[in-house]
């Protein structure tokens, strides 16, 4: 469904936890991931991306503020992070 959509894209099932690309690339891009990850796995996270891209590649991240409405709503997991 996703190349229907985008055939010039490069669509890879699999988890962010991994790294799971054959080559380096020039860039990532995550759109609000790492809130939904605890602290482990958000370090975990950006040290795969960092190891995957190329010398000179970009990393952007996007993340949820701690000024949002839905900021501490939930069960307290750890310090910054709740479950709803």
């Amino acid at each position: 469904m996703a190349t229907e959509w985008d055939s010039r894209s490069l669509f890879i099932l699999g988890s962010v936890l991994d790294s799971i690309l054959e080559e380096k690339v020039d860039a990532i891009y995550c759109y609000d991931m790492l809130h939904l990850f605890l602290e482990e796995d958000r370090r975990r996270l950006v040290a795969n991306c960092l190891e995957q891209l190329q010398p000179d590649g970009w990393l952007y991240f996007t993340s949820f503020s701690d000024e949002d409405a839905n900021n501490g709503c939930g069960a307290l997991l750890e310090p910054g992070t709740y479950e709803i």
